[in-house]
């Protein structure tokens, strides 16, 4: 269910009414192995931690030129945190997740019921 922007994350994944995740939703025209990291502001990495410390799944979905590829947020997971992003006030702290940490859609549902 998409929810406000108040929430950081895209949508909220329901069941029963109940919030059993969340989601963040990302479209790039590049292809999936274009580069070797994805880049996605630090605080929406941050608030996805939120969400998974309230033992819910989060996940960074990302449709590609050529896939639809989905990264699930750990706690466990590090990743270099570096200025990104284009120009002037998009500039910003980012975290760039490494692509070997995404894996197809298609597979998304055995992830979800974990």
């Amino acid at each position: 269910e998409k929810i406000s922007s108040t929430y950081t994350f895209d949508y909220a994944l329901t069941s029963d009414k109940q919030v059993v995740g969340f989601a963040e939703v990302k479209v790039r025209t590049t292809e999936s192995k274009k580069y070797p990291t994805f880049m996605l502001s630090l605080s929406k990495y941050l608030a996805g931690l939120t969400y998974v410390s309230f033992n819910m799944p989060c996940f960074l979905v990302v449709q590609f030129a050529d896939d639809i590829m989905f990264y699930r947020i750990s706690p466990a997971d590090y990743h270099k945190v570096a200025v990104g992003g284009r120009k002037g006030d998009d500039r910003e702290p980012c975290v760039f997740i490494p692509m070997e940490k995404f894996a197809p859609i298609s597979i998304l549902s055995k992830e979800v019921a974990k």
